[in-house]
């Protein structure tokens, strides 16, 4: 930012006169007649001065002729040239700045034309003009340190569905490439119940309910979220009998009515982000296919969900994800998987493991719903 001031200077010239210097009203005299000191400056801001002018006469044929001059603390400075010879083509120019180190701040100059007549004093008047400059910029340091967030490796509730006054087992596990101790947090329905890697929550009503494990290493926090479901047991059954409604190890898989109305009712956009019903229909083979290995060879695993279909013996994702990793995926359905997303690439598939751009993608989001909430309703007994 600028600001510009204006400083009035009267140079009064003459044919012949003694030395004077005048500033602010206070007659400047000659070295021996001085006693004591005296400051002069004037102050254009409140941390902006300046404290002497300096003039430069010139006149064609003449000497040039230069001089300083002292500057109070008014915005009026007074000073005679004394033997000038008559010319009527004078110009003086006066010039300042201010004393800052080392770049000033202020830069004042300002010029007027005159004539000098034989035997005569001539007033001359120069406004001085000044900008100044607002002060330097400031700069900061920045110190960055650069911190890998923690990944969540394994997720797991045991068992997946209780009676309402049981507990469920919650066990996890993150690593932190930076060496940082790593914090968990365990909530169910938004609400935390526990922390630390393995805790346990005991259902306190009946129904679906999400649960979600957060790691943080103190800078940034990975989540990872399931489903666990409590029900009523025992006497209190619906059914009013203690019959063991639990269905064998799931033997074959299939979409049929009860698997599609369980899924509508459960597999909802609040827990998954989208509807999984929709996204796998049966004119979707890309999809369809790669969902039917995923189920008919059992291979979701609760840590790991379907990766394990793809990675095989291969328990943790960013191992299955490192393509400088010896070992190689071997899971069920690989072939499949590398065909739907166009890739081979280790990393690339498992990034966009669920992306439902590609049917394998749309198909590991449908899996995952019928394996963890609609196991029941979409599994045919043996």
């Amino acid at each position: 930012m600028k600001s510009i001031f204006k400083l009035p200077v009267v140079a009064l010239a003459m044919m012949a006169a003694a030395p004077l210097l005048t500033s602010c009203g206070n007659d400047s005299v000659s070295d021996s007649q001085q006693s004591g000191e005296a400051e002069f400056r004037y102050v254009l801001t409140d941390d902006v001065e300046i404290d002497s002018l300096t003039w430069t006469l010139s006149a064609p044929g003449q000497e040039l002729r230069t001089g300083v001059v002292e500057v109070g603390d008014e915005n009026t400075v007074s000073f005679i040239i004394p033997a000038l010879p008559a010319n009527d083509q004078y110009r003086i120019e006066v010039t300042a700045q201010s004393n800052e180190d080392p770049e000033p701040r202020a830069t004042c100059s300002g010029a007027a034309d005159f004539e000098i007549v034989s035997g005569e004093r001539t007033a001359v008047s120069v406004v001085l003009s000044c900008v100044v400059v607002g002060p330097p910029d400031g700069e900061a340091e920045v110190d960055v340190t650069i911190n890998v967030c923690p990944a969540i490796q394994s997720m797991t509730a045991i068992p997946a569905t209780a009676c309402v006054g049981d507990a469920i087992a919650l066990s996890g596990a993150a690593s932190d490439v930076d060496g940082d101790a790593i914090s968990y947090e365990w909530s169910v329905d938004a609400m935390v119940v526990g922390s630390g890697a393995d805790s346990s929550y005991v259902c306190d009503s009946a129904g679906l309910k999400a649960v979600a494990l957060a790691a943080s290493d103190g800078n940034c926090t990975d989540t990872v979220a399931g489903t666990i479901e409590c029900e009523v047991c025992g006497d209190d059954d619906d059914d009013g009998d203690d019959d063991d409604d639990d269905v064998g190890e799931p033997s074959d898989w299939d979409r049929g009515e009860d698997c599609d109305t369980c899924m509508a009712e459960r597999c909802i956009t609040e827990l998954f982000g989208i509807t999984p019903l929709e996204i796998c229909p049966p004119s979707d083979t890309d999809c369809r296919d790669v969902l039917t290995c995923y189920l008919e060879q059992e291979c979701i695993d609760p840590a790991i969900s379907a990766t394990a279909c793809y990675c095989g013996d291969i328990g943790i994702v960013t191992e299955c994800a490192d393509s400088t990793n010896l070992e190689q995926p071997n899971g069920a359905c690989r072939e499949l998987v590398e065909a739907s997303q166009g890739t081979e690439v280790r990393e690339d598939i498992i990034g966009g493991f669920t992306n439902q751009e590609h049917g394998a993608g749309r198909a590991a989001i449908s899996a995952v719903c019928m394996q963890q909430l609609c196991n029941e309703q979409c599994v045919v007994a043996d």
